[in-house]
């Protein structure tokens, strides 16, 4: 385990956060579950997540904060279910300055808590959620602002998912 963090280490070199991988090999390789949730912030040095493409299945949550040329999380398409329930956010993207679309979110069925998508001021493109908002089940909340694009949930609906 402990080689397996290091390596997250020497990638990503900030704030890093994944609770609870207790049976995680230790190779990033390997990795397919973060039962509790996977969360980067004020990281400046990552432009994709690449390393964390072998993730699938279920997750807790997705937060972002801060991480100024994050352009892309195509890596987290085999991401089905996020599933926290302590009332936290499900889904938390925060001045991403260079993220430009949530592609990497497409193959979301499962939402149970609250979505907020907030100052990532080159974001204009959220046709990743559409499979979860227009045929999966979300039960939580759904805020946009300060993006490039702000569709609201019924946008989105609509089909209006990018400008």
């Amino acid at each position: 385990m402990m080689k397996f963090l290091q390596s997250l280490k020497k990638y990503f070199k900030c704030i890093l956060v994944i609770s609870h991988i207790e049976g995680i090999k230790d190779s990033v390789d390997n990795l397919i579950e973060i039962p509790n949730g996977l969360g980067i912030s004020n990281c400046n040095l990552i432009s994709n997540l690449d390393p964390l493409s072998s993730l699938s299945g279920e997750l807790g949550h997705i937060t972002f904060l801060n991480n100024d040329n994050l352009s892309s999380i195509d890596a987290l398409a085999g991401i089905t279910s996020l599933t926290r329930e302590d009332g936290s956010k499900s889904i938390l993207l925060m001045s991403n300055s260079s993220l430009v679309d949530l592609d990497g979110l497409s193959q979301l069925e499962n939402v149970i808590s609250d979505i907020q998508i907030v100052d990532n001021v080159n974001l204009s493109d959220f046709c990743g959620l559409n499979n979860l908002l227009i045929n999966g089940s979300f039960s939580g909340n759904y805020f946009t602002n300060e993006n490039a694009y702000n569709p609201t949930y019924q946008d989105m609906l609509d089909g209006n998912c990018s400008q």
